[in-house]
């Protein structure tokens, strides 16, 4: 056979299925033919999430009409969120499609998906040509578009366009948690973290020919607020880096490796060498180096001005010394000390290493004035070592 898209071999068409006896049979049907003679291996399948109709009924006897369809029930309503996992764990093939069952979207434009791909593309996202609903439900539709673009710095064009094509091997990378509608904001989010890359098609949107939308309830609506909350804390607030930035400076001090450290684990002497310091602190009864003290370090860049927490994380007297910077409940960074004793004095390597989560980095600049922080430190640490020097070799 000859394929539509050469670079579309197979697909794993999924419908999410609540209550939508009078739809769910169209839908099929219309995927169905929409890959058969396009796509080399299709295969259907719908997640009855706990219907109270007779949906599993309608299933059970397409399945005779159509043989690529496979039905996945859920005995109890699992969300919205949770049907779509099931329906991703659910996809075998090389390509997954997905959209809603209750046919405000019309299927057998699965096409214009499949037309869309190109060798570098991961995911084909739709975009409502035109709303097919209510004023109201249209414009709560565009804030909450809007809202969760601002707050998860999506790039979509129509988050909330449930019509979508995404290369199978990109969905194994990710993982979805979310059990209602947030779900979609999880998974363009996470989809972008990941570094997929991205198509937008226009596909036709109708108004809802049966039943009503669980989504647009005053409950609802409450209970998506939270979880959208809650998620946006977890994925953007908590996102740490996979791999953290690291900034080391290395100087030869003709100095004792013991006297350099008990300069450096000094933390109240670390304004005469760091020209961001002002100040620190010991805290809560420490009163020296030791795993677990804690000090207060003040902070001042220009006529910007902070404070942190630090806490000591390794102290051994001539070889290292390390603390952990935080800022209330989050981590900033790590700083360690290493000295090496040698025939020309003692290598001193200090290092600094990025552990802020998304929140933070983006607060870095407006708190501290600092805009390359990894920079503004790699020269900040060739000036503490520098003063540091200066101070050991001429007391």
């Amino acid at each position: 056979m000859t394929l539509r898209n050469p670079e579309v071999t197979s697909v794993s068409a999924f419908f999410p299925c609540y209550n939508d006896e009078h739809s769910i049979a169209t839908m099929v049907r219309s995927a169905r033919s929409a890959l058969d003679g396009n796509v080399a291996e299709f295969e259907i399948i719908v997640v009855d999430d706990g219907s109270s109709d007779h949906s599993v009924k309608v299933l059970r006897e397409l399945q005779l009409e159509v043989p690529e369809l496979q039905v996945v029930i859920h005995p109890a309503n699992r969300g919205y969120g949770g049907a779509l996992i099931s329906g991703f764990g659910a996809s075998t093939k090389q390509w997954v499609f997905y959209t809603d069952g209750d046919a405000q979207y019309d299927a057998s434009e699965l096409v214009r998906c499949i037309d869309a791909v190109r060798p570098d593309t991961d995911v084909v996202q739709g975009w409502k040509i035109e709303r097919g609903d209510a004023w109201y439900r249209k414009l709560i539709g565009r804030v909450y578009h809007h809202t969760v673009r601002l707050l998860f710095n999506l790039h979509v064009r129509d988050t909330d366009c449930d019509f979508r094509l995404i290369r199978g091997s990109v969905m194994e990378q990710i993982e979805l948690t979310s059990t209602s509608g947030v779900i979609c904001v999880e998974m363009m989010r996470k989809l972008e973290d990941a570094n997929a890359r991205f198509v937008e098609v226009g596909v036709s949107h109708y108004e809802r020919p049966h039943g009503r939308s669980q989504f647009f309830r005053l409950p609802a609506i409450a209970r998506s607020a939270r979880q959208l909350l809650e998620l946006w804390w977890h994925v953007v607030a908590l996102r740490s880096h996979s791999m953290p930035t690291i900034v080391t400076a290395q100087r030869v001090i003709d100095a004792p490796a013991d006297a350099l450290y008990a300069m450096v684990s000094d933390v109240t002497r670390m304004g005469q060498w760091s020209p961001e310091t002002t100040s620190c602190e010991w805290l809560k009864g420490a009163t020296g180096p030791a795993v677990g003290a804690k000090f207060k370090g003040r902070n001042a860049n220009g006529a910007k001005q902070w404070s942190t927490v630090c806490t000591v994380i390794r102290a051994e007297p001539g070889v290292a010394f390390a603390f952990r910077v935080d800022a209330g409940p989050f981590k900033v960074s790590e700083w360690a000390y290493r000295f090496e004793p040698g025939d020309g004095g003692t290598t001193v390597t200090e290092t600094w290493t990025d552990r802020r989560a998304g929140i933070v980095k983006r607060l870095g600049k407006p708190l501290s004035g600092v805009d390359d922080r990894a920079a503004h430190n790699a020269a900040g640490m060739e000036r503490t070592l520098e003063q540091l020097a200066a101070a050991a070799e001429h007391p």
